[in-house]
């Protein structure tokens, strides 16, 4: 393991470093769409806009039990998300993304 780990750090590395005005600005990834998004009760919610699906189990125990502590990890989160194409190098059109809520932890 010891030799493994010598050879390791003995191998020379090159790194080409990119700065932001060599990458593409056209790509569909740095559009971001001001209004569709995922819908709940009649609201839309943006892409990353995050909500919590148990909130109105929260409220409720906090009127219950007044001066209770919630912890953060009580909070089941869903973000709003749209789906993209594994083998596309590049994410959906804006007119083309499908918005959908996915769980969110951190």
């Amino acid at each position: 393991m010891k030799n493994l780990l010598a050879t390791l750090f003995l191998i020379p590395f090159s790194f080409n470093a990119l700065s932001y005005d060599s990458l593409p600005t056209d790509l569909n990834a740095w559009k971001h769409d001001k209004e569709k998004g995922c819908e709940l009760n009649g609201k839309t919610y943006l892409a990353g806009e995050q909500v919590s699906m148990n909130g109105s189990k929260i409220e409720k125990y906090i009127t219950d039990n007044p001066g209770a502590h919630v912890y953060d990890s009580y909070g089941v989160i869903m973000q709003c998300q749209y789906l993209v194409d594994k083998m596309s190098s590049d994410h959906p059109d804006i007119n083309e993304r499908k918005y959908v809520w996915v769980s969110f932890s951190w």
